[in-house]
């Protein structure tokens, strides 16, 4: 009787298994031939073959392409430049099967929770697609939908990764010291805490209530609608606005208040590092919407940081030698935070460092005032992300050659101040991000705060 009561959990498990052979056999057909090349000819992937790979292996290794890309702590610059290349080309999920995962979530038809939801999707990426909506009541709201069997397929895929990676690691000196299979780990545990919607909910929700303990007004998060989310369903406010960096800001009022809006969009996210549960880790423009009042909107808290106190010391130290050009206060900052098993010259850090620094804005960037041409103005954006990551690499570049590795936490902090850099750049030239004007104007090295108690603006 016990084996029949649990035929339909048996029955789940053997599907899931099947699947995750399949996907396994899959992988190895298509990675093989390259890793066979690289064991027999002891080498690692060509940048361009190994991105064509990925591409082809779909929504885990279009992530962690992505991953390389846009956080390259370890990765030598070619594979860096070339993963910028990467796209996200996960094919929308028919509207007949979303529908069924929002029922199935949420124990009630799409009439008990929405008046309308549109079929067509705003958004789809690799883990989810987002549909527009209005609730019972009238209030418009986006709903993000998981894709099937995700977190499947990430566990499965990861792991696959994780086995091939450490067989490299094993043949080629070269990436072992670039620790792969530890990055793979971190990215691991990152795309599985984006699949779960709670947590996202109670980012946007412990955001919102550090906003309101601090009294920002003029930056804030669209609110989770509780009643219907879960797990795998996320229905949250809608927000309208335009990026910051929208070719559509043309007038000396909107480049006012645009520069308004960078401003306390900045101030807020800084203050937030300290004193909030969680920092947002992926302020790309997207992800910032400029209100018609005046306000700016975060959106997508799917990927968040946060400092243990040693690394928040660390970061602290960091800024003020950046600030007071104290090239030995960096170099002593990055070997505190850095996780390292051998032993760091600091005389030779500090020569490198100084070569990376001094050249990080050799090449300044049209700012968007200068810019009469609405796709050109778009055109630097996209350069100014692209050169925040170039930079990036090249500070990690100077830790690796040292055999220094940092948290996650510390290059998602770093990545997120070298986009503000560029915003500046963009929106508001001749400001400094490290400037007195912009420290003054936080609670940077404040410190950590105490524990952040509910605020007034919580799920609902």
């Amino acid at each position: 009787m016990g084996l029949i009561d649990n035929a339909p959990q048996l029955a789940q498990t053997l599907r899931q298994s099947l699947r995750g052979a399949a996907r396994i056999n899959r992988t190895f057909i298509k990675g093989s031939p390259l890793v066979a090349r690289c064991l027999r000819h002891r080498r690692p992937p060509e940048p361009r073959e190994l991105r064509e790979l990925f591409e082809s292996l779909g929504t885990t290794y279009i992530k962690l392409g992505q991953f390389i890309a846009s956080s390259p702590s370890l990765f030598p610059e070619p594979y860096i430049e070339e993963f910028q290349l990467c796209l996200d080309r996960t094919p929308n999920v028919p509207f007949s099967i979303i529908a069924k995962t929002i029922e199935s979530e949420l124990s009630a038809r799409i009439e008990q929770k929405f008046s309308r939801i549109d079929p067509r999707p705003l958004a789809s990426a690799s883990i989810a697609q987002v549909h527009a909506a209005v609730m019972l009541d009238g209030r418009e709201v986006v709903v993000k939908v998981q894709k099937p069997a995700v977190r499947e397929t990430i566990n499965t895929d990861l792991n696959t990764a994780f086995l091939v990676a450490r067989l490299l690691e094993m043949v080629t000196p070269t990436l072992s010291r670039s620790a792969i299979t530890d990055i793979i780990t971190e990215l691991h545990a990152s795309m599985i805490d984006e699949c779960d919607f709670v947590k996202e909910a109670r980012n946007l929700v412990a955001f919102n209530n550090f906003c309101a303990q601090s009294n920002i007004s003029d930056v804030f998060a669209p609110l989770p609608i509780v009643s219907a989310s879960s797990g795998r369903v996320l229905t949250m406010e809608r927000v309208h606005g335009r990026s910051l960096v929208s070719d559509q800001w043309v007038s000396e009022a909107d480049k006012q208040k645009v520069q308004r809006g960078l401003f306390n969009a900045m101030q807020a996210w800084l203050q937030s590092v300290s004193d909030c549960e969680t920092f947002h880790a992926d302020l790309h423009s997207g992800n910032m919407l400029l209100q018609d009042d005046g306000r700016v909107a975060f959106i997508d808290f799917g990927m968040v940081g946060r400092l243990e106190p040693r690394v928040w010391q660390a970061v602290q130290n960091l800024y003020a030698g950046i600030v007071a050009e104290d090239i030995n206060k960096v170099a002593s900052a990055m070997i505190d935070v850095g996780m390292t098993k051998h032993k760091v010259y600091q005389r030779e850090l500090v020569d490198d460092l100084e070569a990376v620094l001094n050249g990080l804005d050799e090449e300044p960037i049209e700012s968007a005032a200068q810019t009469t041409s609405g796709y050109a103005a778009g055109q630097k954006n996209k350069r100014s992300e692209q050169r925040a990551d170039e930079q990036l690499a090249a500070l990690m570049r100077v830790a690796t050659r040292h055999g220094i590795r940092f948290p996650s936490a510390f290059t998602l902090l770093l990545k997120q101040l070298l986009y503000f850099d560029r915003y500046l750049d963009l929106l508001a030239p001749g400001t400094d991000l490290f400037g007195e004007e912009v420290l003054n104007a936080s609670s940077l090295f404040d410190g950590p705060s105490a524990e952040i108690e509910p605020g007034n603006r919580g799920l609902h």
